[in-house]
């Protein structure tokens, strides 16, 4: 009843739009899809004053489409003549009254004309550019000569795809030979272990070490990919799961601030989702020389981790320990519920480094805290073979809880 009553002279507005969606089932029902809208057929004017930018579409004696402002403004933008556009597409922006409207080409074809310049101040209803060899359906026109190839490669796609190669192990054949060499998987294969096929989704793969200020790029890119933890989500038969696992053969498996950051992220996640994690931690803790951020960290207590972890509510929290962990990795490993290590595996809140800097002598990782050890005091729960019947317990372990309930976590 108020919008029907709402009247506006001047200016057009979508308040007709508004009313035909009022009048929808769909609408009133809460049915309606993030498609509705654009599978309606309101008529002209209803959907384009829904949209509030698209161009007028007339043509002149030539038979080519003209774009014309919606309303009065500044230009910001607008395409070169000789551009192909799609009917719909943006081909000009105008800026009103502290607003941006995009313009829609009003039909399909090769901008023949431009008939205004960036900066210039436009009219109501002004010709803006001349679309020619246009089409109504939306097809692309295009001579047969010049016929899309669409099976071209594309030279951003193939940068892309170049660029994601390099976080898979092939691309770092000495570092998967070292990790034979002990008798370890790799982070990337604990995780395609751990879950499903083709159901792990990765949070920010594309990281790399904060030290640009030192390292160029490309080094960056291949020997420090994800930063040294590999995160996301994926299912573990059937139950969607968070994961968090340390590449120790990325600079020793330290901590970094994109490292916590990424670790911080899938956190929340869990949270937000009660869902479970499994953590394979391992390598040292926190990386000193991350020199893009010195001095903006100061003592990193906007590092969220371990409390995040701590915290998490109505789900269980495993960790998967092979090798050597200390630090903060160790720590990580401390917030779970459920500790499972491998025979190789020495835990420890320090380092060989750290113990001897401390003046308690020189000993060897191994010695630091061995699975056996620390599973005859109870701090190791499970101690397994190795890496693939560790996860094997991980995953028997998850199979005896039910997906976590839905609802807001402080209830439990």
């Amino acid at each position: 009843l108020a919008l029907s009553d709402f009247v506006l002279d001047g200016p057009e507005t979508n308040a007709g739009l508004l009313a035909a969606l009022l009048d929808c089932d769909e609408v009133v029902g809460g049915s309606a899809t993030t498609t509705f809208v654009e599978e309606l057929d309101f008529g002209r004017g209803g959907a384009e004053a829904g949209r509030g930018g698209a161009a007028d579409a007339t043509e002149d004696d030539e038979g080519r489409a003209t774009a014309r402002a919606p309303a009065a403004g500044t230009l910001r933008q607008i395409v070169a003549p000789g551009t192909p556009v799609v009917a719909g597409e943006t081909i000009a922006i105008i800026e009103s009254m502290k607003m941006e409207l995009v313009v829609a080409a009003p039909a399909t074809g090769d901008v023949d004309a431009v008939l205004a310049a960036t900066g210039d101040i436009v009219a109501e209803d002004d010709a803006l550019l001349l679309v020619s060899g246009t089409q109504t359906d939306g097809s692309l026109v295009v001579d047969g000569d010049d016929e899309a190839d669409l099976d071209a490669a594309r030279d951003d796609l193939d940068a892309l795809r170049r660029r994601l190669a390099k976080l898979e192990d092939e691309a770092r054949p000495k570092a998967v030979e070292r990790r034979r060499s002990r008798g370890q998987l790799t982070a990337r294969e604990h995780v395609a272990l751990l879950c499903d096929t083709g159901s792990f989704v990765e949070y920010g793969g594309l990281a790399v070490a904060a030290q640009r200020r030192a390292r160029s790029v490309d080094d960056l890119e291949a020997s420090t990919p994800a930063d040294g933890v590999i995160t996301g989500v994926g299912s573990v038969d059937g139950v969607r799961t968070a994961v968090v696992a340390v590449d120790a053969t990325v600079l020793a498996g330290t901590q970094g601030v994109y490292h916590h950051l990424k670790i911080d992220r899938i956190c929340n996640v869990a949270t937000k989702e009660r869902l479970p994690i499994v953590l394979l931690p391992e390598g040292g803790g926190g990386r000193p020389n991350d020199g893009d951020v010195e001095g903006l960290t100061v003592a990193g207590l906007y590092i969220d981790t371990w409390r995040a972890l701590a915290g998490l509510k109505g789900a269980p929290r495993v960790a998967v320990v092979s090798g050597y962990c200390f630090a903060g990795s160790a720590a990580l490993a401390g917030c779970s519920d459920l500790l499972i290590a491998t025979e190789n595996a020495s835990l420890g809140m320090a380092g060989p480094a750290m113990i001897e800097g401390g003046g308690l002598g020189v000993v060897a990782p191994g010695a630091v805290g061995p699975a056996r050890d620390l599973a005859a005091v109870g701090t190791v729960h499970v101690v397994e073979r190795d890496d693939a019947a560790a996860i094997a317990a991980a995953k028997r372990y998850l199979s005896f809880f039910s997906p976590a309930p839905r609802g807001d976590p402080d209830d439990s």
